[in-house]
């Protein structure tokens, strides 16, 4: 097996079942249910996200819904938001995040996680294009961004599995950055790249974080204000790039075999023994979260 044949077998292994997607579908058509039977038709509610981007892993997923209500809705943003929360709070858990609100049921005594946060938000105008998101943490208390503008992005690169494998090791070293981030931290480094196989742009990222983490500026495609990487704190960073570091060391080790070296990098099992000790997989942790659960602290 080839380094590149054991990274594409490892992206099948993230697929979410079928059982899985419909469970998930069925809690999304619940919840679309119940904002429509309290909202009514003009709302626009439709998938975004990594689910709409073709990213997704299983290992830490959610699934994005966001909730748009037209230009000449009279309640302010924040209003918009505590309407929602009401709504859903009525039948399920509801966790507020910076611009999302994630949804949890209670059973036997337990949260449930249904992986699905709601985003509400206000087009700007009649276009049905840009939208405000409500975000508690900003000063001003919104955000600009047009969700369509990400999924076309990330969707249409040609990089969708190099971000499933650089999301999978993120979430085995616990890194707190953003998908969206990551997403568009990927694309930027490949971008200029041609015909790397998917190992040799994986190698290509991991070295644009480690050299350039520090100092990358990565902007939202759907507003240059918003300046995404100032989300990532010093020490974020710092620990971002010292990860990427441990991982390039063991990927450029000659005395490690290929398929054995991208085991220890995303923390599976070997497959045989090896001189080095293998890490052992980590289980499935919280999910960290979409783009739009902690936005910029900077306002736009």
């Amino acid at each position: 097996m080839t380094d590149n044949q054991y990274l594409e077998s490892v992206i099948k292994t993230q697929c979410l079942s079928a059982e899985e997607l419909k469970e998930l579908e069925q809690h999304r058509l619940e919840i679309e249910s119940l904002l429509r039977e309290k909202i009514g038709s003009k709302p626009i509610i439709k998938y975004a996200g990594s689910k709409a981007k073709g990213t997704m892993i299983k290992e830490n997923y959610d699934l994005d819904m966001v909730c748009y209500f037209l230009s000449d809705e009279g309640r302010t943003l924040k209003e918009l938001y505590e309407y929602v929360k009401g709504i859903l709070s009525a039948k399920y858990i509801v966790e507020p995040k910076a611009s999302a609100l994630r949804i949890k049921a209670q059973s036997n005594g337990s949260k449930i996680d249904y992986h699905i946060d709601v985003v509400p938000g206000k087009f700007i105008d009649e276009t049905q294009k840009d939208v405000f998101l409500y975000v508690s943490t900003a000063e001003k208390e919104r955000l600009k961004t047009n969700i369509k503008k990400h999924i076309v992005y990330i969707s249409e690169s040609n990089y969708k599995d190099v971000i499933k494998i650089v999301k999978l090791w993120r979430t085995r070293n616990n890194l707190r950055i953003k998908t969206f981030v990551l997403e568009i931290l990927v694309v930027e480094t490949l971008n200029d790249e041609k015909g790397l196989s998917l190992s040799e742009a994986t190698i290509c990222v991991l070295n644009n974080i480690y050299e350039n983490i520090r100092s990358l500026k990565l902007v939202d495609p759907a507003n240059s204000n918003n300046v995404l990487s100032d989300i990532l704190s010093p020490s974020d960073k710092t620990l971002f790039s010292n990860k990427a570091k441990e991982a390039l060391d063991i990927i450029n080790d000659s005395s490690i075999d290929r398929v054995e070296k991208w085991k220890m990098v995303l923390q599976y099992p070997f497959s045989s023994d090896q001189s080095r000790s293998a890490p052992a997989v980590c289980i499935k942790r919280e999910p960290v979260g979409s783009w739009c659960s902690d936005v910029n602290r900077n306002d736009q």
